[in-house]
This record gives C-alpha cells, sequence and structure tokens, in this order.
C-alpha cells in the first residue's frame, strides 16, 4: 500500500513539474510595482548633499591603497606564515620541506612539509602587491601538509632554507 502511494506521489509530482524550473513563468508578469516619486522643495539641501557625496567618495578612493606592512598569518598552533614586502615566510617547528612545485600558467608555488597533524584547511587573501592567495590544508593520511601560494603575476623567486622556516624572496 505504502508503495503504491508513493509511485502515485512521484508521478503526480512529474506531470506537474516544469521542464526547466529557471526558466521565466508568465505567472508574475501581472504584477508591477509602483515607483516612489521624492520631490525635493529645497534646492540648497540637493547642492549640500551632492558636495557631501563627493567628499565621500574622496574619502574612499584614498583609503583603498595597499599596505606594504607585514602580514602575520597563522593557520595552526605550530605553523606561522609572515608576508613582507618582497618576502614570504613560512616558520614551522621541527617539520622538513618534502617537496616543492611550481605552476607557472597559474603563478603557484606548492610546498608539502612533512606532518602527522590534522587541522582545518583555510585560505587566506591577504592585501599584498605580489602574493594573491595563501592556502594551508592538511593531508593527514599521506602524512603532509601543504601550503599553496598564489601570486598576483609572473614572478622569479628563490627558496632558502632556515633553521625552523623557509624563506621564498621574490
Amino acid at each position: 500500500m505504502k508503495k503504491i502511494f508513493l509511485i502515485c506521489l512521484i508521478i503526480t509530482i512529474n506531470l506537474y513539474a516544469r521542464e526547466n524550473p529557471f526558466e521565466h513563468s508568465k505567472s508574475f508578469d501581472d504584477i508591477k510595482m509602483q515607483k516612489d516619486e521624492i520631490v525635493s522643495t529645497d534646492k540648497q539641501k540637493n547642492k549640500k548633499t551632492k558636495e557631501q557625496k563627493k567628499e565621500q567618495k574622496d574619502k574612499i578612493d584614498k583609503k583603498d591603497k595597499i599596505s606594504n606592512s607585514d602580514i602575520v598569518l597563522k593557520p595552526a598552533n605550530f605553523l606561522t606564515i609572515v608576508i613582507k614586502k618582497h618576502s614570504l615566510q613560512i616558520k614551522q617547528k621541527n617539520y622538513r620541506l618534502l617537496r616543492s612545485r611550481v605552476f607557472r600558467s597559474s603563478n603557484k608555488i606548492i610546498l608539502d612539509f612533512v606532518s602527522r597533524k590534522k587541522f582545518k584547511s583555510n585560505e587566506y587573501r591577504p592585501a599584498h602587491k605580489i602574493v594573491k592567495r595563501v592556502s594551508v590544508g592538511a593531508h593527514y593520511d599521506e602524512g603532509f601538509y601543504r601550503v599553496i601560494v598564489q601570486l598576483k603575476t609572473r614572478k622569479t623567486y628563490k627558496t632558502k632554507k632556515l633553521k625552523h622556516s623557509l624563506q621564498i624572496r621574490f
């Protein structure tokens, strides 16, 4: 009995369903919104509001500049990423670099470090001239975590291994 009811329900739903649910339907074409008109009584008030709007636009344009100060990202308790003006430093404790790859077509630098710790994947979009995006994710089953640095343009870089960190200079 339940099966027959379920089959009948599915058949009726399919009969009433449209072929493309995202297609424009004519049922709402008749409804039109009324336009509200605001009429100002003072011309002086209009001039003041226009001047205020121009001042606000000028203020916004000045603040949009990208800062060149150090940006510190901390995706995990054992990992810190510091983005400086012309370098990026990955500070970690007791984890060696497993492999590094470069994808020139997408301007990505991929670094794999040996680790058996679990943490959530994070993605950062710092306001920086060179670095577009930094993604960090743990591949616990494979025994490493991955840091992906995506650059805004193609850059030549050099890596330098320090005691507890890896430095990438652009």
